[in-house]
């Protein structure tokens, strides 16, 4: 009887894990195996299972769907007293509680809220409900309506800027419209990604003018009032983003709805119902507009709205079963987020406390190799791993690189491949680069993975400079300065004023900067003879991570041709730097000729 494993086509796969979604699975389980069952006949039968075999009861019943009807614009008062009280007591608990915006009692100014209304059912529920919350704070909420015109649908558009002002006038909260220019109207491409940027950057201005204004103009102080823009996300919106990142590719720890609170947007309604606000609405008799666009399946959340969340209700039970596998699933990644975080904190502790210190400082260097027998990264998990390299490059750059996962695989994957290539039984060269965006390059040399902006290197463009004062010329790389100097022999110069001290260099000589190459040689001074510069650097022990980082003063002369025929450049390396290593005077060398000092300087540093 053999064994032998048969693999299902993906897309008998991909069903499988749908199905762990709707059901409802540990986040770590979403996922398909593979199990190989001989047969008594000698052929081999194979199952896709899911891993968690666990069953949930969950609750079957349908609540009216939300995904279909379309709301009634005008409405009339009706019952339905009690739940809006309710509602208001939900909104006010979320405000201070997850939204973050407590009440000072009296005892600070204002918290100022700029709400984005568009118009439609959800934006103005939020309005109707933060006007009639904002006096429970002590001084009340500071409300501003900030309304955007794209120009996309101009009759419409206009008919809701007078809609929305009314209602906003009614409520006596100021009002700010902004219109989008032309020039961005008209590019057609990621129109609804463009607009989104636009308006988050319209609303964060008028934040901070509103607390300049609220401080008199004065430069800010410490207070602990806030200005915050509110937006009307509600449960609904939270369930198609959990879908859309799903569908999108995202990490098992971002796995999850939105959040009541990211930096300074909040969303209050985020635990209450679409079909809720609109209740609110009718039975306060308000009105609201309804934006055609939103029923159109041309962008892919409106085709998620429409079409996939009702399916996958459907497939699950009802839209609270759907619900609650959103739930269950958001509460699980947030728990592995917290976990990641905690355990990577702790790492890069330990990183700082036991790595080199030339590593630690460097400030963009993290060491995977061994320190006095014991490696740091070897016996992290591979989720780990990934959540320090992820880590690591954003903070490096500042937050201008996220790192895709695909990335973060690809990187995972030579890493690992690393360990097992070796060159004539030995350990192989690690060296590699991986560009991840935006000219930044992720590399590893040796034990270090380091992460650098791809700017001109010292092998790239260079400019000659004229040293008249020391009878030298200087060819110097983009974003470098020297500094040269004849030193007085009886001065006794102390080498910390110079990066390095050269001496028997001759007047005229012809200077070069610049990194290693492979065939570079030097001849120490301690030595009959010269030596491969990467045997010399060994012997040094300086680590593999930063030979390539040495800059070399090299001496330029010609090969000895006749002036008329083009002569070959022979080069002899002086110096190291910053290691301040010397290198031994060549036979007949001028011992009259004063000592050059040299400073080397990056520049902007």
């Amino acid at each position: 009887m053999s064994w032998r494993r048969l693999w299902r086509p993906r897309s008998q796969i991909i069903p499988v894990i749908a199905m762990l979604l709707l059901r409802g699975s540990f986040t770590t389980h979403v996922r398909a195996a593979t199990v190989v069952v001989p047969s008594t006949s000698g052929r081999t039968a194979a199952f896709i299972l899911p891993i968690n075999t666990r069953t949930r009861a969950h609750p079957l019943h349908r609540t009216p769907s939300i995904y279909s009807s379309s709301a009634t614009v005008t409405t009339t008062p009706s019952q339905g007293h009690d739940d809006a009280a309710r509602l208001l007591d939900e909104i006010e608990a979320s405000l201070k509680g997850p939204c973050g915006l407590p009440n000072g009692q009296g005892t600070m100014p204002f918290h100022t809220i700029v709400v984005a209304v568009s118009g439609g059912a959800d934006s103005m529920a939020l309005l109707h409900l933060l006007a009639r919350v904002r006096a429970r704070w002590d001084p009340p909420l500071s409300l501003t309506v900030a309304h955007f015109n794209h120009g996309l649908r101009p009759e419409a558009a206009q008919e809701e800027e007078v809609f929305v002002r009314n209602a906003a006038a009614t409520l006596q909260v100021p009002m700010h419209v902004v219109v989008w220019g032309e020039v961005e109207r008209a590019q057609t491409t990621a129109i609804q990604e463009r607009a989104r940027g636009w308006r988050r950057a319209e609303c964060e201005r008028l934040v901070r003018e509103l607390q300049q204004q609220q401080r008199g103009g004065a430069a800010a102080k410490p207070t602990a009032a806030q200005g915050v823009i509110a937006t009307a996300h509600h449960a609904d919106d939270s369930l198609e983003t959990w879908a859309m990142k799903l569908l999108r590719g995202t990490h098992l720890s971002h796995t999850k709805g939105m959040a009541p609170r990211a930096g300074i947007y909040v969303k209050p309604l985020l635990n209450v119902r679409k079909e809720r606000l609109v209740r609110f609405l009718e039975s306060q008799g308000l009105e609201w507009k309804e934006d055609e666009s939103n029923q159109i399946d041309k962008y892919k959340r409106n085709k998620v709205r429409l079409k996939l969340l009702p399916l996958m209700a459907e497939v699950a039970g009802g839209e609270a079963a759907l619900m609650a596998r959103m739930e269950e699933m958001t509460c699980q990644s947030k728990g592995l987020e917290e976990w990641l975080a905690h355990e990577a904190s702790a790492w890069e502790g330990r990183h700082s406390a036991e790595a080199p210190l030339d590593i630690v400082q460097s400030g963009n260097e993290l060491c995977i190799g061994m320190k006095n027998a014991i490696s740091l990264w070897a016996p992290l998990s591979r989720l780990l791993k990934e959540e320090l390299l992820h880590r690591f490059v954003a903070r490096v750059t500042k937050g201008a690189i996220s790192l895709t996962y695909g990335q973060v695989r690809r990187t995972m994957e030579q890493l690992e491949r690393d360990e097992n290539e070796t060159e004539g039984g030995r350990k192989k060269k690690l060296e590699w680069r991986l560009d991840v965006g935006d000219g930044w390059v992720l590399g590893r040399q040796g034990d270090v993975l380091r992460v650098i902006k791809d700017e001109i290197g010292l092998e790239g463009a260079s400019r000659m400079i004229s040293m008249h004062e020391t009878g030298l010329t200087f060819s110097v790389p983009t974003g470098w300065e020297v500094e040269a100097k004849r030193i007085e022999i009886s001065l006794s110069p102390s080498s910390e004023e110079w990066d390095l001290i050269l001496p028997h260099v001759p007047t005229g000589a012809r200077l070069l900067l610049r990194h290693r190459q492979d065939g570079d040689r030097f001849h120490p001074a301690w030595r009959s003879g010269s030596i491969k510069l990467k045997d010399f650097l060994r012997g040094q022990n300086v680590p593999l991570h930063r030979r390539d980082e040495i800059l070399l003063v090299v001496l330029l002369s010609a090969s000895g041709k006749e002036e008329e025929e083009e002569a070959e450049e022979e080069e002899r390396v002086l110096g190291l730097y910053p290691t301040g290593h010397v290198a031994a005077a060549p036979a007949g060398a001028n011992v009259n000729v004063q000592p050059l000092g040299l400073r080397f300087k990056r520049e902007g540093l």
